[in-house]
Formats: C-alpha cells, sequence, structure tokens
C-alpha cells in the first residue's frame, strides 16, 4: 500500500513539473511585434529571428523596442523593397546593440536596394547574399562586418558580380567591397579599374594587397584600419589617389606598418611623400635564368632583394599572356623568349635556343605497315578474347546440368517440421491415455 501511495505521488509530481515546463517553455518564446509604416516586424525571442513582411523600405525604428534582445537571424520576405540607411547598423559608440549579434540574413527578390550603413558593424554576419532584382547598394553599406568573408551576387543581377566572395560592378570594372573577414594574401584581378572608396576598410586579416596595372584609381578610406597589411604595391597605371585613401579623417596614418611599393615616377611615390607613409622604389626587373629539359624549358627568376617581389602570374611567353606556373611546353625545336615580371610591371626577357630530336623508327619499315600490324595483332587479339568469351559460355551451360539442390532445401524443411509435429502429438496422446 505504501508503494502505491509513493508511485501515485512520484506521477502527480511529475505531471507538475511537465506542466510547469510548458508554461515556462510559453513565456520563453514571446513574439514582440511592431511596425513602422506598411513594414510590419515581429520577433520569436526563442530563436531570436526577427522577420519582416509587407511593402517598402525597412527602417531601424524596431531597435529602441527590441534594445535588450539579440537578433541572430533577420527574415525580409517578399513585397519588402529596400532596406534603408542603417537599417541593421551595429555598435558605434555604445557597448552593445542589438543588431550586433546577427549572424544571417535572407533577402528575397523584390528587394531593389541596399541603404547607405545598412549592415555596416554587423560583427557576427557571415555570409550576404544579394538577389537578381538589387540595382543600387549605398556607400560602406557592408564595413567593418569583421566576420563576413563572402558576399554572393545572384547571377541574373544586372548591376553587380562577385568573384571568391568579394563584391563588384557587373562588368567587374570597379571592386566595391572586400568582406572585412578575408585573410592572407589578395590579388586584384586585372579587369578592375576602379578601387572604390573603403573597399579595403577594416580587413585586419589581409597580409598584402597586389594592384594590377588595370587599376586607375583608388578611392578615399580604401585602405584604413588594415593593421596586418605591410605591403602594398602600386603601379604606375594607378594616376588618381584619394587624399585619406590610407588616411583617415584627421589625417593620420591607420597602420603603421604599412609600406607602399612602387616606381620611382609614380603618382603613389609622390603620394607617400606628401602623406609621410614609408615607401619603397623598386625600378629593377627581375634576374632570370633558363634550362631546356626535353620539351620543357623552365625560367628560375628572382626579384632584386627587397624589392617589390614576383607578381602571382609572373610567366610568360609572348609578354601578353601570363602564368604562374614557370615551365612552359614546347613542341618545334627553334629559338623562345621568355618574359618575367615583378609586381610593379618591371619585365625582363630572355631568349633559349631549343632543339628537339625527332624520334626515329629502329625497326624499319614504313609507319603505315607498322600500323597495319599493330591492327591485325589487335585483331588477333580481338579474336582470342571472343573465344574466352565462348568458353566461359560453354563453361555457364555445362553448370546448368548440374542439379540445383537448393530448390529441394526449403521442401525439406516443411518435411522436417511436419515430422516433428507428428511425433509431439503421439507423445501427447500417450501421455493423455
Amino acid at each position: 500500500m505504501r508503494k502505491k501511495i509513493i508511485v501515485t505521488i512520484a506521477i502527480i509530481l511529475a505531471m507538475i513539473v511537465a506542466q510547469f515546463s510548458v508554461f515556462i517553455n510559453c513565456v520563453k518564446a514571446e513574439t514582440i511585434t511592431g511596425s513602422d509604416g506598411d513594414v510590419s516586424w515581429s520577433f520569436n525571442t526563442e530563436t531570436q529571428t526577427l522577420t519582416f513582411s509587407g511593402s517598402g523600405e525597412i527602417t531601424s525604428s524596431y531597435k529602441d523596442i527590441l534594445s535588450e534582445f539579440e537578433i541572430k537571424h533577420v527574415v525580409i520576405n517578399e513585397g519588402i523593397t529596400s532596406i534603408g540607411y542603417c537599417a541593421f547598423l551595429g555598435h558605434v559608440f555604445s557597448e552593445r546593440i542589438c543588431t550586433d549579434t546577427i549572424e544571417d540574413v535572407e533577402i528575397p527578390n523584390s528587394v531593389v536596394s541596399i541603404g547607405e550603413s545598412a549592415f555596416e558593424r554587423c560583427k557576427s554576419l557571415k555570409k550576404i547574399e544579394i538577389p537578381g532584382s538589387v540595382n543600387s547598394i549605398g556607400e560602406v553599406a557592408f564595413l567593418y562586418c569583421m566576420g563576413l568573408n563572402n558576399i554572393e551576387v545572384d547571377e541574373s543581377n544586372s548591376e553587380y558580380s562577385s568573384e571568391n566572395g568579394v563584391l563588384f560592378s557587373k562588368d567587374k570594372n570597379i571592386l566595391i567591397c572586400c568582406p572585412a573577414g578575408k585573410s592572407g594574401s589578395y590579388q586584384i584581378p586585372d579587369i578592375v579599374t576602379n578601387v572604390e572608396a573603403y573597399a579595403f576598410a577594416g580587413c585586419e586579416g589581409l597580409t598584402d594587397v597586389e594592384i594590377p596595372n588595370s587599376v586607375t584609381s583608388i578611392g578615399n578610406g580604401a585602405f584604413i584600419w588594415c593593421e596586418n597589411i605591410s605591403k602594398i604595391t602600386i603601379p604606375n597605371s594607378v594616376t588618381s589617389m584619394q587624399p585619406f585613401a590610407f588616411l583617415l579623417d584627421n589625417g593620420s596614418n591607420s597602420n603603421e606598418n604599412l609600406k607602399i611599393y612602387c616606381k620611382s615616377d609614380s603618382s603613389a611615390k609622390q603620394y607617400a611623400e606628401e602623406n609621410n607613409i614609408p615607401y619603397v622604389v623598386d625600378d629593377t626587373a627581375p634576374t632570370v635564368n633558363l634550362t631546356q629539359d626535353g620539351n620543357s624549358i623552365t625560367v628560375e627568376a628572382t626579384d632584386n632583394e627587397g624589392g617589390a617581389g614576383l607578381s602571382s602570374k609572373a610567366y610568360s611567353l609572348d609578354g601578353e599572356n601570363w602564368q604562374s606556373s614557370n615551365k612552359f611546353e614546347v613542341t618545334k625545336s627553334g629559338t623562345y623568349t621568355i618574359y618575367v615580371k615583378d609586381k610593379l610591371y618591371n619585365i625582363a626577357n630572355k631568349t633559349i635556343d631549343v632543339t628537339i630530336s625527332e624520334p626515329s623508327d629502329d625497326k624499319g619499315g614504313s609507319t603505315s605497315e607498322n600500323q597495319d600490324n599493330g591492327n591485325k595483332k589487335e585483331s588477333s587479339d580481338g579474336q582470342g578474347q571472343d573465344n574466352n568469351v565462348e568458353t566461359k559460355s560453354d563453361d555457364s551451360q555445362a553448370k546448368t546440368n548440374i542439379p540445383d539442390t537448393g530448390a529441394y532445401f526449403p521442401i525439406a524443411i516443411i518435411a522436417i517440421a511436419g515430422a516433428i509435429c507428428i511425433i509431439r502429438g503421439i507423445k501427447y496422446r500417450k501421455n493423455k491415455f
């Protein structure tokens, strides 16, 4: 009796705890709602998801109500047409703000514009996907997003494109934004002509940036707060550098480790001198040695000590088409000129006489005869393979003449089971009577 009472009490307590847990979860799963014009929003406190619906532009008005919460996920439903100025701006002066924790954003194909500083300082944002509908992105829309390493643009977009996670204009002539989460070395594609304002701002993980000679201009703030970039090469093609390309608004250098590598007659040298930025002049072409091994030409090249260094695509057979490999395969004897360039487009060239031995027929006889013999042998081998196939077929047919004992196995099992049943039935009757 006592055990029954204890069990009953335990069951009742378990039911109370379960009901209390459901109640707590209901409290936790609170949904907070609000609106601004034709745009409404709701925030699920359990999933930490902020959802926007309606039509028009998203503003930052929701922040006052959600200031004590942490937003992790943003879902923008179809119908919203614009993400407004500073809509998801992270903290600037305050210690914490609700948008600091945003990790991902879903942008629908109805959005046509992303405003200035829309996602600036969203330090937890890792990836952003821009749909084909977006035709306008404001300045510094993704500035100082320190966790962002990939901006992906839908291929159908008519205004913008992306490559290796970097945002460009559609034709890739303008480099708009390199995500602040990028690290290591980065080579700007040789189709880019303009590095936009603040394009690399806050890229603390980058250590080296190579600018091709297609680039002609660098905008304000393009390389500020790049604390770990110690070396940047600026070729003579760059003729326009905005006053604050490497400087803060107060004129100070945001990167004390930076050295600009340039040529003696360049705008980059003049800019460095005017703004007290350390620089290194490199007008010397690389040193080149060539060797031949059969059909292969191998290039051994070194840049002068303390120079800009070899380009990531340093080698060419014609001085126009460049490759990263230092080996060239050739098919004919003759004189070849090999070109080697450094990051500042100082180009060296060297020639080599290549002799390739023609293959000889040691066995004699014409090539056509050898081919005929080869064909005959191939035909003979094929016939032999056919004979083998026929032999296997005969073996298979011979095997089918052997009785398949496996077919009788189920019948034997049934017969044995029946015999056991009959024996047990007889024993049962003897015991009964």
